[in-house]
Order: structure tokens, then sequence, then C-alpha cells
């Protein structure tokens, strides 16, 4: 505005106008950079959201737009960065960690150009480090975990500053750096104990400590850390993060190394309780697929099933997309096992349901969010219009009061010369510094937008190879069953042969399905140009050599495919010796090479 100004009245204006613009403007720039506290109403409502997520986490989103939406539409601004920090907490929990990293960076965007909250921007690449953390990128997540802890030491915020260390070290961990680990796990204990305020936060740290003992196979000294959090007084009342439950799981992982059953399923229903009463349905979809995990190791199969079943219901009725994914795998596995072919058809429909509705949920978060961008952008445009009306206001207002001020000092004019250079300065240089870091920033979110599609890229690839593998399962698995038929025929009764010659047909049927569509579909959505390149590199490929080609981008052996496509072994080789010629490749080119490079 002041830019404007000068501008538009370089030779009319005198020093005393310009002190009385500089004084209303900066006014005006205070204003509109302080940040406007949303009611204690929203506040409360997307708090409880965050600490009461496990109830129910669909519900808990829903209620976190709304409460985004209401803010949107009261223009302020620090409600709806903190409803953002809600939104990415909700879909973390959930597994939708892409989504939720995007509305982290929206939120740390606007806490970063308001120049204050800088408690909101610590915790903020606290979390985004979490997320970098659980995708494996531990430098990207050093980084964060390292400004946090910078913010948090500026703001002498000691247990904070404890947290984020814990962290560090478990990226030590994971690069089984364990004596750096424990350095740091010392130094958070000691920055607690210096804290004092909340005895809750030293048990927690036990709690880290002693799981590293027991990564180290240091079991005598993880099991006196973790009984010093179970002697705590009055634990219940204040283990919002469930160290309880979690204790007794890891004393019976213990128990079981030690070969001590019975202790080890004690610990484990002690632990089912305490996730149960919290209403902590993730732990406790875990615990019951590592309790069915065990199951099925000592042939109880009941019992495995029962607790597959029960952590596929939890995970499904929380929305809970990584957990139910895992769940429904194992309960594949398991069938795969026993051999039961049609629950295996059954449970395999009910995961590509399931990933559909993945990706559908994840369309819908994004069209979401870009419905918010929008109602944002138009929002912004809104307020510009009014800092334009208000820019014509104060021109008008200065030139009414020039004449009021042109009786004043020789000194006071140099004054306010002064002040009118230092101003001018100082918003100049407030202006450049948020420029350059917006275009940071703007960088920041074009990367982790790249590297966001990679990796969804990849798990799609990931998820079409493992359909292909299924598909070479159950065709072997049919064609067991339908040779194993055939050997019995001549010893059957002319009744029961009839009976057996419906089973061979219902085979046939089941075995002459339209696996390839299927397969060619999930292929077309994730190498959409592949089979047009083939057809331009060389359109006289057959149908049959181009499915087979699709087979080896997959890196698929010949014996899979011929097993998926009922033919021959040797006929798979001479259709690959057919498409070698037609492609032109010499005899030292490797096809799957070529086909990887499609």
């Amino acid at each position: 505005m002041l830019t404007y100004y000068l501008n538009k009245h370089k030779r009319n204006v005198d020093y005393t106008t310009l002190v009385f613009c500089i004084i209303i403007t900066c006014s005006l720039l205070l204003s509109s950079n302080s940040i406007a506290k949303p009611s204690n109403t929203i506040y409360q409502q997307l708090d409880s959201l965050r600490i009461n997520v496990s109830n129910n986490p669909q519900t808990a989103l829903k209620e976190a737009f709304y409460l985004m939406e209401i803010a949107h539409k009261n223009e302020n601004d620090s409600a709806i960065a903190e409803a953002n920090n809600t939104i990415a907490h909700i879909l973390d929990f959930q597994g939708l960690s892409s989504l939720a990293l995007e509305h982290y960076i929206a939120a740390l965007i606007f806490f970063n150009s308001s120049y204050t909250q800088t408690l909101n921007i610590a915790w903020l690449n606290f979390q985004i480090g979490n997320i970098f953390f659980d995708k494996g990128l531990l430098e990207e997540a050093m980084a964060y975990y390292n400004t946090s802890r910078q913010i948090f030491i500026s703001l002498g915020k000691l247990t904070s500053e404890a947290t984020a260390v814990n962290n560090m070290a478990l990226i030590a961990i994971e690069n089984t750096n364990y004596n750096l680990a424990m350095e740091y796990f010392m130094y958070a204990l000691k920055l607690r104990k210096k804290d004092g305020k909340v005895p809750f936060n030293l048990i927690h740290q036990y709690y880290y400590i002693g799981n590293l003992y027991y990564t180290m196979g240091d079991f005598t000294s993880a099991m006196k850390y973790y009984q010093k959090i179970i002697d705590a007084p009055k634990l219940d009342n204040n283990d919002n993060l469930n160290l309880a439950g979690l204790v007794h799981q890891y004393l019976g992982e213990i128990y079981l190394r030690q070969s001590k059953t019975g202790k080890a399923m004690h610990e484990f229903e002690l632990a089912r309780q305490n996730y149960m009463l919290n209403n902590r349905s993730d732990l406790l979809c875990k615990i019951n697929l590592r309790l069915g995990e065990l199951a099925l190791k000592n042939n109880r199969n009941s019992r495995a099933i029962a607790f597959l079943e029960d952590a596929y219901e939890i995970s499904n009725n929380n929305n809970l997309y990584k957990l139910r994914f895992e769940a429904i795998t194992k309960i594949i596995e398991y069938y795969k096992h026993r051999g039961d072919l049609k629950m295996v058809i059954k449970f395999d429909s009910i995961h590509n349901c399931d990933i559909k509705e993945y990706y559908k949920m994840e369309l819908n978060q994004t069209l979401l969010s870009m419905k918010l961008k929008i109602k944002l952008s138009k929002l912004q445009l809104d307020l510009s219009k009014k800092d334009y009306e208000n820019e014509v206001h104060l021109k008008k207002l200065a030139m009414n009061e020039a004449d009021i001020y042109e009786l004043k000092t020789r000194q006071y004019i140099y004054l306010s010369a002064f002040i009118v250079i230092a101003f001018i300065v100082l918003i100049v240089f407030m202006l450049i510094a948020n420029k350059n870091k917006k275009a940071l920033l703007e960088k920041i979110i074009l990367e982790k937008n790249k590297e966001k599609l990679e990796i969804e890229l990849k798990s799609k690839e990931k998820e079409l190879t493992v359909n292909a593998m299924q598909l070479v399962q159950i065709n072997e698995i049919t064609l067991s069953i339908f040779k194993r038929l055939k050997l019995i025929w001549n010893n059957v009764t002319p009744k029961n042969k009839i009976q057996l010659g419906r089973i061979i047909t219902d085979l046939k049927t089941l075995h002459q399905t339209s696996m390839w569509e299927e397969f060619e579909a999930r292929f077309v959505n994730v190498h959409k140009d592949f089979f047009d390149t083939l057809h331009k590199i060389n359109p006289n490929l057959t149908p049959t050599e181009i499915k087979i080609c699709s087979f080896i981008r997959l890196n698929m052996t010949s014996k899979d495919i011929a097993i998926l496509t009922n033919r021959s072994l040797r006929t798979i080789e001479g259709n690959r010796t057919s498409i070698r010629k037609k492609l032109n490749l010499n005899i030292s080119d490797s096809l799957t090479k070529y086909m990887l490079s499609i």
C-alpha cells in the first residue's frame, strides 16, 4: 500500500503527510498480520477430535472439514490452519499419510507466513518428520526433527525438546546405531527430569529405553524399565498413549522368546483388555493380527481365523485402511494354506473392492482439498479488493490532512523523514523475505507432490504384480485339483461319475473365466501407454504375444506365464523367440530389460 502511494504521488507529497500515512499503514499491517484467534469452541472441538480420533476416525474427519468450512466463512486464518493440522492428524491415523502431509504443509505455510505461533511451527515440523520416518525417508525425517528441536530449545520447552530427541533416537535405531540411540534417550531422560512438571513424561521415557534394550536383545534390562512403568501409581488415569498395554505386549514378546508361552499369552490378554478399555482400535487390531499369526504358527487354526477376522472387523469399522489391508491379506493366506479355494476367491474379491474404495477415498479427499483451495483463493481476492478500497480512502484522508501539518517545525520534518525511510526499508525487507520464503515452500510442495506420485506408482506396480501372482496361484490350484480328479475318474462308480463330472465342469468354467480382461484393465491403469507403444514398434504382434509381453513387463518367469495362460512351457518359450524376432532383438539383448524400458 505504501509503495503504491509513493509511486502515485512522488512530487506532491510532503514529509508530514508521509508520516501520517506511515502511521496509518503500519497500524493496518499490524492488524492484518495479527492472528485472529478462533473461538474457544472451535479450538476445543479441534483438540477433542485430535484426542479422540481412535473412537471414530471417519466421523472425526467429517467434523474437522465442517469446522474448516466455518473458519473459511469467518475468514479466520488461524482456525483454518488448526483445522488443517487436525485433518492431517486424522488422515495419518487412518493410514492416508500422503494426504496428511498435504494438510500439514498447508498449516505450516500459514504459521510460517504469520511470523508467530512458533510452537505450532515446531510441532508441525515434528509431525511431517513422523510421516517421512514411516515412509523410510530417514534423512528427511531427521531434518524436520532437528528443526522442531531447535525451535523447542529457543522457547525453553524441555519436555517438547525431549520428544524431538526421542524420535531422533528412533532414526538411530533404524540405522542400527544403538549407542547413539541410547545417548539420545538418556539426554531426553535428563531433560524430562529437569522439567519435572508431568511425572507421566518420565514414565514415557522409561518406555523408550525399555524398547531399546528389547531391540538389543537385553531382555533383563528391558523388563526392569517395563516394570517401572507397570508399578507407576495411577498410570491408567493419565495413560493417553496406552503405555500399560504396550508394555504388556512387549513383555509377552519377551516371554515368547524365552519359551514361556503361558506367561506370554497372559501378557497379551492384559494388553488386549487395556486397548479395549481405552478404545484404541488401532492397537487392538494390531495385537489381534499378532495373536492370529502366533495361532497359525502353532496350528491352532480356529483361534487364528477368529483373531484375524476380529482384526478385519475392527479395522473395517474404524476405517483403518492399512490395517484392513494387512488383515485381509493374512486371511487370504490362511485359506490358501488350508486349500479353501472358494474362501480365497471370496476374500480376494473383498480385497479388490477395498483397494478400489481406498483409491476412491484418496480421490474424494483430494477433490475436497481442491474445493477448499478454490474457496481460499476467492477469499484472498475479496481481501485484496478490500485492501484496494482502504488504500483509496487513505489517500484521500492523507491529502485532506496535509494542510494541518504544514506548520510543523523543521526538526519534526527531519524526524519524520527518518521514520519514513526506516519503515520503507523494513517493509521492503519483509516483502522480500516473505516472497523468498513462499517461493521456497512452493518448491517444497512441488517436490513432495512429485514424491507422492512416485510412491503411489510404485505401490500400484507392486499391487499389480501381487495380483498377477495370485492369478498364477489360483490357476495352479485349479489345474492341480483338475488333474487329481481325473486320476480318480476310473475308480468311482457310474453314479458318482455324474457328480464328479459336474465338479470337473465347474472347475473348467472357473478356469476359463475372464481373468485376462480383469488383469488387462489393471495393467492399463498402471502402464497406460504400454500396449500403444508395442503396437507402434511392431503392429504385427499377435494378441497372445502382446499378452505375454505384459507378463514379461512384470518380470514374471516363463513357468508362471505358462501356468497363467494355460499353455506349455515350450509354447511360451517359442512365443518369446517370436517376439524377439519381431522386435529385432539380438541374442545378447535381454527381453525383460527391453520390456521394462517401454
